[in-house]
């Protein structure tokens, strides 16, 4: 199934996987596999369809509807609450998946994330990276150097008064951890920010979860940060990056229109829909 590796290069399964597949003079021309998720805090269960394929001859003949509604059926009895998929936009997707969705009754897919590469030879042409200069009272440090008290405080403040969304996390994926560009922000000896990456190939860095507390975040603190952990990169043999920002992120998209966008290689949009299931009658 095409994007099965993709999506477990550097994860694990969530949940208990299924499969379907269309079968045609005993030769496959569709396949589709999903994911059970349970949510502990709703007590619910979700099927999110990790991929779906159809064999391009086999197309415009019901196969892929016939997958779809197929996998509804079993996770009704299942009592799963919702159907869920996320895909990046291309033509196939305009054309064949979107129209599909909405003759079975999903929701019109909305903007998830925008997933973004560039490459050193064009971010070397930013000007903003190579001219930030920290203020008095503010340090970076290797994230990899992060002390176990300094982990401590970090955990202590998020359970006193969540300062920072847990999908902004620094602790996520902690062995694939990139210690080249990792950075971590200190004010005055205390953690108050970071750019956390990850290594998802030979010669690419994840650029994961940057944070700055918020009463730093209008200041030019954050892309003091980023900027540092791209010259980090660029002074390195590592020619290729990547990140994501989620819909939810106002600031950071803001931030890649404005900085970014010009220097970027690719630039995708990913799509999520989904359609409740209701209860079982």
């Amino acid at each position: 199934c095409p994007s099965i590796a993709s999506h477990w290069q550097g994860a694990s399964p969530l949940g208990e996987l299924l499969g379907l597949a269309a079968v045609e003079n005993d030769e496959m021309v569709g396949l589709l596999v999903a994911e059970l998720r349970k949510d502990p805090k709703t007590d619910t269960t979700s099927a999110h369809i990790l991929s779906l394929f159809v064999h391009p001859e086999n197309r415009r003949q019901g196969v892929g509807s016939g997958l779809i509604t197929h996998l509804e059926a079993h996770v009704r009895e299942l009592g799963c609450s919702q159907m869920e998929l996320s895909y990046q936009a291309t033509e196939l997707t305009t054309v064949a998946l979107e129209p599909l969705l909405e003759r079975l009754g999903w929701e019109t897919p909305k903007i998830s994330l925008i997933l973004a590469k560039f490459d050193s030879e064009h971010i070397a042409q930013a000007p903003w990276v190579h001219h930030y200069r920290f203020p008095k009272d503010f340090t970076l440090f290797p994230w990899a150097e992060l002390t176990p008290a300094q982990e401590e405080r970090i955990h202590e403040r998020q359970k006193q008064k969540v300062w920072y969304p847990e999908s902004l996390s620094p602790f996520l994926e902690p062995s694939k951890l990139e210690p080249l560009n990792s950075l971590g922000l200190l004010y005055q000896g205390e953690v108050v920010g970071w750019m956390v990456n990850h290594r998802v190939g030979p010669d690419t860095i994840r650029y994961t979860s940057m944070f700055v507390a918020r009463r730093f975040q209008r200041r030019g603190r954050g892309a003091m940060v980023i900027a540092e952990s791209l010259m980090a990169q660029l002074d390195s043999d590592i020619p290729y990056y990547t990140f994501a920002v989620g819909e939810s992120n106002q600031p950071m998209l803001e931030f890649v229109d404005r900085r970014l966008k010009p220097y970027l290689t690719s630039l995708t949009e990913a799509y999520r829909s989904l359609k409740k299931l209701g209860s079982r009658e």
